[in-house]
């Protein structure tokens, strides 16, 4: 991996010696440049929020679209990295043969040619190995989450029926038969948000998380 910083361990700031991936401020008269910042610590490892920033501009982090704020982007992050710790902690999950690939061949085509990856490739002094690791990385906390929660999810024909007679004009004028699917999968979903939730609370106290500056900074 090319992305190699020299770091002095100072929080919640972290000071290097020379301006990367475009995030310096002033130097502040000793030489020193003041490039970027500990969001979070996760057992104590820091959280750059350059990571942030990078996965963004890579496309590799979003919740809902352009006008994500940075808290919400670092909490999906941080949901990510502590999910992964308990793949790594548990052990034997794995993605099914070629879908990381496909996926990353997927991701390749959004750039209309080469030029463009490269030049952020550069901009931010990583190589196609890392962004492929990172997408890996990705995948991988969603399939397991999946996999993870499936059995905790478990709608009863009784909960569709008392969420059809509360609100049936939600359902858009259609009876209960024809709303069925749909209340159905609005009911996993609600649930698999709620023991989700649940789960990643555990995780935070597990692995430490500790959060610390949220306000994303002066980013790219």
């Amino acid at each position: 991996m090319r992305r190699n910083r020299l770091i002095i361990t100072i929080l919640p700031a972290i000071i290097l010696f020379t301006v990367v991936s475009g995030t310096a401020s002033a130097d502040d008269g000793t030489g020193w440049k003041l490039v970027d910042g500990v969001v979070a610590t996760v057992d104590g490892a820091p959280v750059l929020r350059s990571d942030i920033h990078m996965e963004v501009d890579f496309g590799l982090l979003k919740v809902n679209g352009s006008g994500d704020s940075f808290e919400d982007l670092l909490e999906l992050y941080l949901n990510r990295m502590l999910i992964l710790r308990e793949v790594e902690e548990m052990g034997g999950y794995r993605l099914n043969s070629g879908e990381a690939e496909d996926a990353y061949r997927d991701y390749l085509g959004q750039y209309s040619g080469s030029t463009s990856y490269s030049e952020k490739l550069q901009r931010w002094d990583v190589d196609e190995g890392e962004i492929f690791r990172r997408l890996k990385n990705a995948l991988l906390t969603t399939r397991y989450t999946e996999s993870r929660l499936q059995f905790l999810v478990n709608v009863l024909p009784s909960d569709i029926e008392n969420a059809y007679r509360k609100d049936p004009e939600r359902w858009g004028g259609k009876d209960l038969y024809d709303s069925w699917e749909a209340i159905k999968a609005d009911l996993t979903g609600e649930t698999f948000a709620v023991e989700k939730t649940r789960w990643i609370d555990t995780l935070r106290e597990r692995y430490k998380l500790i959060l610390l500056d949220r306000s994303g900074g002066s980013g790219r």
